[in-house]
């Protein structure tokens, strides 16, 4: 006899599977959607295995069967186990993320009469209760609950077990279905169409027709024609007769009252099917629902009562939600490629002609023509039979990757990411499965889309950290998730960048990847004969002897005269600053008090374009004081600036300068990433001020300065990675200009010029910041050289929580000791970074290891700890 092993989707989160028979007949495989009892209630699973012996003794049988073609293929299964075990998370959360979209559904609780519904009785909240279900039948818990008020589960439970109610599970209704459309078809029987439908009888229509052969009729013999008095009071009113003392006499030429009677018998009923008919027969005797209701404004049900004369066919057809259906790719070839881009481009090949899986680090510089690689080796794969995945860090990022790979491979490319609605996601989950694209472009969770014949994946920009999940469990990181992938798949993984993370560059010098590099940066990368032009000259400008000078601006006078020359010359400019809002916070001058928000502790941001101050961290928000809540002065003003004050200080720099903004604020609707890009790129504006947005693989030819306005936020930051984090972004902003033959430069606004990282950035020395870094994170310690697991405990009170956590971090020091393991280190506990948060205080314990999930995993830690497994920062 068979049996399953299933990961469930429960409420209690397990690393194990569970153990089911499967019912003589049912033909199961690994990757199957299933049914299954778990406690009282049915839930859903993945089967993860299919074995000839129970692993445990008390099993129960299947139910049913979801879909009979399975679900996650075998090596994406094995990916989901060792995502739940390298970041220790139940099994579930890592097998859902490659499931499509809407498959999970929600298990209810359903109340309805019960055996001994006669025998009701009881109180108050009772006699409610009984009321409702009286009314509706069988209803849901919560909707009961809250039609009866019901503030306590005892009423409900004790007519449960007097069995006057009964109670039961089920799963809720998908969240997301296929969409079907209705294909109406005209049928032709032989002799041509067939009449729309009968004729009305119309008592007005005869008197007319008999008045036109005969104009005048005595007024009895007109009423026993026309019916009703009713009849000929319309027919005056509309002008065809007039009544006297003994006849009725016909005022329209008989020609006119012929067709007037026409028209009363053809009801607008009997007019629109013919209409319809009428239609069909222009398009070929086919159209949608939609088409023919616009065109005639016949109704579903009219159309269903001409199927079943048997004029019509109505057939429901699958439609695809395609987020790219209203594009147009202009298709193109390959261009011609530089020497390094064709030693790249081979080693690549080789690899997937030899169906290897080795992993290739591409260190190339900024307007290197990264893509193109990228894109040769896709056409390399597809050539094979084989298919790609390329990742993007941001939504941002995805229309113009979107745009390059379409003109290549036209109408074979899917998309995937969080700004598409589920209908969307669902219809290009079920079309990749399916094979109908080459490659599948997205965000991290597009790693997990069921390519089949998985040959390539590429991750563009793999320095950044977005590609870390830090919300949910698991808190995977896509890079490494998709090396493992990659492994079970058997493809070829290729990850680029301008400044790759130290922990890539190191495994390239140490052999584990195979290191290819792009040293120059060209021009005409989009087709054309490239030519390589030089990389943008950075001056770092030191903010202290600006204010020795007397400038009080936030532009230096350099960037204020750069702006001035780049804009007077009909160029582009980007302003970087990595702080949303007009100012990061307010101060009292007279006394020192600063507004801060009592759920995080974090001091308020003030947001003039909404006059409130908000808090970035929990988005609470509050009006503007009038005056200063600690001393009730009038000093309470804002300091240092956000993007919102930057947009503002160059609209008064430049007057009639436009000037876009990119930053969270500005991009909450709906393609507004889009928007925002495409109206910069067609020229509609001429400084662009943004957040991280700008610091992103984007490329902006008209762009000829990149000014960074405080180079300086971050750099202090209490994080190992904050030195990484701001070369790359200085890098990568800087890179931003002058990627066209235009001569672009960059202006770096610092207090702080002689830090390492941003000297290396200037310089465009990724090599000379690396040797620094990794010299720095060798003596104390850190990634590369140790790997992290930081657990993070959160309490509404911070004494009980730091009890907790000193707790936590002994059990681990002892456990350290009992293993005998030297270079494990535990530290903490200390408050984080942000301590407080929605009014929890957070302290964190950190573990250093060479396999910190090993000792954290298995440890009996509560709800109120969350543990991340390679955190991205110590934020």
């Amino acid at each position: 006899m068979p049996f399953a092993e299933v990961s469930v989707n429960s409420p209690i989160p397990a690393r194990q599977t569970y153990t089911y028979e499967i019912p003589p007949g049912l033909d199961l495989r690994p990757g199957q959607g299933v049914y299954v009892p778990f406690g009282p209630r049915v839930l859903q699973g993945i089967v993860v295995e299919v074995t000839e012996a129970p692993r445990y003794e008390d099993y129960r049988p299947i139910e049913g069967v979801i879909d009979a073609t399975p679900l996650v293929a075998p090596g994406r299964l094995a990916l989901a186990r060792w995502m739940a075990e390298r970041y220790v998370s139940a099994l579930y959360p890592a097998v859902s993320l490659m499931l499509p979209p809407g498959f999970e559904r929600k298990p209810l609780t359903v109340i309805e009469p019960g055996p001994n519904w006669d025998k009701r009785g009881g109180g108050l909240d009772q006699q409610v209760i009984v009321d409702e279900v009286r009314a509706r039948g069988r209803v849901e818990i919560e909707d009961l609950k809250r039609a009866a008020g019901l503030k306590r589960n005892a009423p409900l439970l004790a007519l449960i077990n007097r069995g006057i109610l009964s109670r039961s599970y089920q799963l809720d209704r998908p969240r997301v279905a296929p969409k079907t459309t209705t294909i109406v078809e005209l049928v032709r029987p032989q002799g041509g169409p067939p009449e729309p439908g009968p004729v009305k009888r119309s008592k007005q229509a005869d008197l007319l027709e008999r008045l036109s052969s005969q104009p005048a009729l005595s007024f009895v013999e007109a009423r026993a024609i026309a019916g009703p008095i009713s009849n000929l009071n319309k027919l005056v009113s509309a002008g065809q007769i007039r009544i006297s003392d003994s006849d009725v006499v016909l005022l329209v030429t008989p020609e006119e009252a012929l067709r007037r009677a026409a028209e009363m018998r053809s009801s607008s009923r009997v007019m629109r099917e013919r209409a319809t008919v009428a239609y069909l027969s222009g398009t070929g005797g086919v159209a949608t629902y939609g088409e023919l209701r616009e065109a005639t404004g016949v109704s579903r049900a009219m159309l269903d009562e001409m199927a079943t004369g048997g004029v019509l066919r109505l057939v429901e057809r699958q439609v695809e939600r395609d987020p790219l259906s209203d594009r147009v790719y202009e298709r193109r070839g390959p261009p011609e490629l530089t020497g390094f881009q064709t030693r790249c481009a081979y080693a690549i090949e080789s690899a997937i002609n030899s169906a290897s899986t080795a992993r290739f680090l591409l260190h190339g510089v900024t307007g290197a023509g990264k893509t193109e690689v990228y894109l040769d080796a896709l056409d390399a794969a597809v050539i094979r039979g084989k298919r790609g995945i390329v990742l993007v860090p941001e939504i941002a990022l995805t229309p113009q990757t979107i745009g390059r790979f379409s003109a290549r491979f036209p109408g074979r490319v899917a998309v995937f990411h969080s700004g598409l609605s589920a209908g969307e996601l669902h219809d290009q989950w079920h079309g990749v499965r399916d094979g109908r694209y080459d490659v599948v472009i997205g965000t991290r969770s597009a790693l997990f889309a069921p390519q089949p014949d998985l040959g390539l994946v590429v991750i563009d920009e793999e320095h950044e950290w977005t590609y870390k999940e830090a919300e949910r469990q698991p808190a995977y990181d896509a890079r490494d998730a998709a090396v493992r992938l990659c492994e079970e798949m058997g493809a070829v993984l290729v990850a680029g960048s301008a400044t790759p993370r130290v922990e890539s560059y190191h495994a390239a010098l140490e052999g584990q990847w195979q290191l290819l590099k792009l040293d120059q940066r060209i021009a005409g990368k989009g087709g054309g004969v490239p030519t390589v032009i030089p990389l943008p000259p950075v001056t770092v400008v030191d903010l202290r002897e600006e204010l020795r000078a007397g400038n009080r601006s936030i532009f230096s006078r350099l960037l204020q005269e750069s702006l001035r020359a780049a804009i007077g010359a009909g160029q582009q400019a980007l302003l970087f600053l990595n702080r949303r809002g007009s100012a990061g916070f307010l101060l009292c001058r007279a006394c020192g008090y600063v507004p801060t928000c009592s759920a995080c502790g974090l001091a308020f941001s003030l947001h003039r374009d909404e006059e409130r101050l908000v808090c970035h961290g929990c988005s609470r928000r509050r009006n503007v004081y009038a005056s200063c809540p600690g001393c009730r002065g009038p000093y309470l003003k804002p300091m240092g600036a956000g993007t919102q004050r930057v947009e503002e200080e160059v609209q008064q720099l430049i007057p009639g300068v436009r000037v876009l903004r990119w930053d969270r604020d500005a991009t909450g609707a709906r393609g507004a990433h889009e928007r925002i890009l495409g109206s910069f790129l067609a020229g509609e504006a001429d400084v662009l001020v943004g957040t991280q947005m700008l610091a992103k693989g984007l490329d902006m030819p008209r762009v000829s300065l990149a000014g960074v306005v405080n180079a300086d936020i971050g750099l202090n930051l209490p994080d190992f990675r904050s030195a990484e984090k701001t070369f790359q972004l200085l890098a990568q902003v800087a890179g931003r200009a002058g990627r066209a033959e235009n001569t672009g430069s960059a202006i770096f606004q610092t207090y702080l010029p002689e830090n390492y990282a941003i000297v290396a950035a200037a310089q465009h020395d990724y090599e000379g910041f690396y040797s620094a870094e990794i010299d720095r994170r060798r003596r104390l310690r850190y990634p590369p050289f140790r790997r992290l697991a930081r657990l993070t405990f959160a309490h509404t009170s911070a004494d009980a929580g730091l009890r907790e956590a000193e707790r936590v971090a002994r059990v681990l020091r002892e456990e350290v000791l009992r293993r005998g393991l030297p270079s494990t280190e535990v530290v903490g506990p200390a408050p984080a970074l942000m301590q407080k948060t929605r009014g929890r205080f957070r302290w964190d314990v950190l573990v250093k290891s060479g396999s910190p999930e090993s000792l954290v995993d298995g440890l009996d830690l509560g709800q109120s700890w969350r543990v991340e497994v390679d955190p991205a920062s110590m934020s």
